[in-house]
């Protein structure tokens, strides 16, 4: 038999197990299986465990006048976190930047939308914090773009990456929350007219608070009217 007719019938038989066996979808996190359509692919027990954020006002991002040793007032217009960084939300955190769990993007950027609502009609791009080349390199892929275009399939607002890390800074887990300000000071960059545009800054913890401030900075300098700091965790 031709590798090319075999390669035909066991394309044709891959089909048809698709058709009498479907995929059955499975927790992202625990794997346990899904017994019915559930858009955030998390089964009830992982959601349960999850502490999730009720309103907060913008400045209470900053954990304390020690996180912010610069006296900074975000330049960032609005803030929205999921859920609080612990327990399960730390495990899908870490699955999703280190162990390669791709498609645990899907799942923060659904509860994204859910908390978004209807207000994200009110908003133009999203743009993804940025990874320093180094870090792509090493890593293979940047878990807030990942978050990005997830959220950007389920919204229908185009993914933009607008930043640019302009230096590849030590990670933020090395350091206190004080010292994080002085390590991704003047490490961005935007180079894009916003002039008048709404935008989705979107990573997947916010710490300090740091990091969103100075990405944010960068954004209305290029003209954005209004930025919302979008993230999946807030550390406590």
């Amino acid at each position: 038999m031709g590798e090319g007719l075999y390669k035909k019938i066991e394309y044709l038989f891959s089909c048809l197990l698709e058709v009498f066996y479907p995929e059955i979808s499975s927790c992202s996190i625990c794997r346990r299986v899904l017994k019915e359509d559930n858009s955030l692919y998390l089964c009830s027990s992982c959601l349960s465990q999850l502490k999730f954020i009720g309103d907060m006002d913008r400045d209470d991002v900053f954990n304390g006048a020690a996180s912010n040793p610069l006296g900074i007032d975000p330049a960032f217009d609005g803030w929205m976190s999921i859920c609080f960084y612990e327990g399960i939300a730390r495990e899908m955190v870490h699955r999703l930047k280190y162990n390669g769990y791709r498609e645990i993007a899907l799942s923060m950027a659904a509860m994204m939308e859910r908390v978004l609502s209807e207000s994200v009609s009110a908003y133009d791009i999203i743009v993804p914090v940025p990874a320093s080349d180094a870090r792509m390199k090493k890593r293979g892929y940047n878990q807030a773009e990942l978050i990005a275009n997830e959220l950007s399939n389920l919204v229908n607002i185009p993914v933009k990456k607008l930043l640019s890390k302009t230096r590849d800074t030590p990670s933020q887990v090395l350091y206190d929350a004080g010292a994080r300000w002085y390590n991704v000071k003047g490490s961005f960059s935007c180079n894009s007219d916003l002039h008048g545009k709404s935008v989705l800054l979107v990573d997947d913890v916010i710490t300090t608070g740091a990091t969103m401030h100075y990405c944010a900075e960068e954004i209305k300098l290029r003209g954005a009217k209004y930025v919302l700091a979008l993230s999946f965790a807030k550390s406590i």
